[in-house]
């Protein structure tokens, strides 16, 4: 039986392999970006080597090359025909870094032919053993086209780092629908990837980058996918762009994994969880986008907090997730006023009497500036993720782990201990939070709103802890206490909510009076829920405190 190959199990030879920072730049921004290049960079080009492009991608109606984890292009550029098929890999979590594996050849036509590629692959490889699969090449299509003008400098830096800069401005084309190009890679030729962000934040200082987390194949595909969907739909004669959401996902660990292995695993895994939501929280409307991004930073922030008695982070980039964290924070908070607590109080409003009906009224006006206000935060988050600030951090924060400057100020006792067992952090990290959280948990059933705050800090980053380490522990103990574990955050979450909700009402009372009757009808139904509430959060409370770490 033939073997199917796919991303996971198609390996390249280092001269095989493409490593790229690609990086979004705004088109009216282009003009300083060339100057920064000159000024900064010293390329060996002042003036850029010029070129048009046009790049055909292919792949059949089903897209089974996109499934197997395979981009397939032909470029034409200068009369000349190359044909190229690339591996899709992030190696960072999302950070823009690229290290995957290319294989390019001359060809003569503008369609594919797989026989030059197999001139160009090991002959045994998996990637040729899937290129082999019968019928592939006939099922072949165009899927969508890329034209572009390309600038491109060549950057030599005395230290031996080769790179190859592009800039590009033009369009994706898929049938009818057109998507605006402005893009640049900073392209690994020779030297370290380190090379790649040092370039970079150069060029930040004097213009507003941010990175580039798709690939011109993912948003042509993205393109498609927008295109096929019109197509097929019967009842509408226009589309809407959807977003999916990232959520997080489970960290596996082999038992001989190291604490510098693990912080690299676990700083990855969160990233890929808050800026998979970029896109959502910048273009979307789905409240889950900014939720996910806020818990994804929220995971980040007690990662680096898990480590940093052996990685410390810079002040600055722990400031800047603040601000983050704090932007995404009031966003999510108005929306969950707007979109979930508000509704779930509306079936309490009697419009019977007049006074009644004129009290549904000021409900209506109620729940419409909750929802006004929940907007306006919506927008600021999207305009904070737009911002030069947040180009900085998140270019800073990339380079700080893909460089990993901090280990050079690392002492001799730090740097023993990444080469140790990751089990032992873990363990005596997630014990630490364990005590904590009994401790700060004691006067529970007494606790005014601020020490309730506290448990609730105390249970998040205690949940977020176990989650990371989890598969180290024995199965089916740490599922019956991270159960145990979420049943408690649940309850100190609703509670927490209540105590949100009341402070927003709060504020959209100071600025219209006339919601006061209305404000003071959802406090009361707020207080009600809670005086229920409490007798279940402290049963969640006792089975936890039973509860023993496995």
């Amino acid at each position: 039986m033939r073997r199917s190959a796919t991303l996971s199990n198609i390996p390249a030879d280092r001269t095989s392999r493409e490593v790229e920072l690609k990086l979004l730049l705004s088109p009216s921004d282009v003009g300083a970006f060339r100057t920064a290049v000159s000024a900064r960079l010293q390329p060996e080009n002042l003036r850029p080597r010029l070129a048009r492009l046009h790049t055909t991608y292919f792949d059949t109606p089903d897209l089974y090359l996109r499934r197997q984890g395979l981009e397939l292009r032909i470029r034409a550029q200068g009369g000349r025909l190359t044909e190229t098929v690339k591996t899709i890999e992030l190696a960072d979590g999302g950070l823009g870094l690229r290290d995957r594996g290319e294989w390019e050849v001359p060809v003569d036509s503008a369609e594919p032919d797989f026989a030059a590629l197999h001139m160009r692959i090991e002959p045994d490889s998996r990637l040729a053993l899937l290129l082999a699969e019968p019928g592939l090449a006939q099922r072949l299509v165009a899927v969508f086209d890329v034209v572009v003008r390309r600038s491109l400098w060549q950057l030599a830096q005395p230290t031996g780092h080769r790179i190859e800069l592009t800039l590009d401005e033009g369009e994706l084309r898929c049938g009818d629908a057109r998507e605006s190009i402005c893009e640049i890679e900073f392209e690994l030729k020779a030297g370290s990837p380190t090379a790649l962000f040092d370039a970079a934040l150069l060029v930040q200082e004097d213009v507003p980058l941010r990175i580039g987390r798709l690939g011109k194949a993912d948003r042509g595909y993205a393109l498609w996918a927008g295109r096929i969907h019109a197509s097929r739909s019967t009842t509408t004669t226009t589309t809407t762009t959807t977003t999916t959401v990232a959520v997080a996902k489970p960290l596996l660990f082999a038992r001989g994994v190291t604490v510098g292995q693990g912080f690299r695993a676990v700083i990855e895994n969160c990233l890929a969880h808050a800026f998979g939501n970029e896109a959502g929280v910048m273009g979307g409307t789905d409240p889950e986008s900014v939720h996910q991004m806020r818990v994804g930073i929220r995971r980040l922030r007690s990662a680096l907090r898990l480590f940093s008695t052996v990685i410390p982070l810079p002040a600055l980039l722990a400031g800047e997730l603040q601000w983050l964290s704090t932007t995404l924070g009031a966003a999510r908070d108005a929306e969950v006023l707007a979109g979930e607590t508000l509704p779930a109080l509306t079936a309490d409003v009697d419009t019977d009497t007049e006074s009644d009906r004129d009290g549904g009224r000021q409900w209506a006006s109620l729940v419409q500036t909750a929802s006004i206000s929940a907007d306006t935060h919506r927008s600021g988050a999207a305009q904070a993720l737009a911002s030069p600030r947040y180009g900085r951090l998140t270019l800073g924060l990339a380079a700080w782990l893909e460089c990993e400057n901090w280990r050079s100020s690392l002492g001799k006792r730090a740097r023993k201990a990444l080469r140790q067992p990751l089990r032992a952090l873990a363990f005596v990290a997630v014990m630490r939070l364990h005590r904590k959280l009994l401790d700060v948990g004691k006067r529970l059933a007494h606790a005014t709103p601020e020490q309730r705050h506290r448990v609730r800090i105390a249970a998040k980053r205690l949940r977020y802890a176990i989650s990371f380490f989890q598969s180290l522990y024995p199965g089916k103990a740490a599922r019956g206490y991270v159960k145990r574990l979420a049943k408690l955050q649940g309850g100190l979450g609703h509670l927490n909510d209540a105590q949100v909700a009341e402070r927003l009402l709060h504020e959209l009372v100071q600025k219209e009076q006339d919601l006061k009757r209305s404000v003071q009808s959802v406090l009361r139904q707020l207080d009600c829920r809670s005086a229920h509430a409490e007798p279940e959060l402290l049963r969640c409370w006792k089975a936890f405190r039973r509860a023993e770490l496995p």
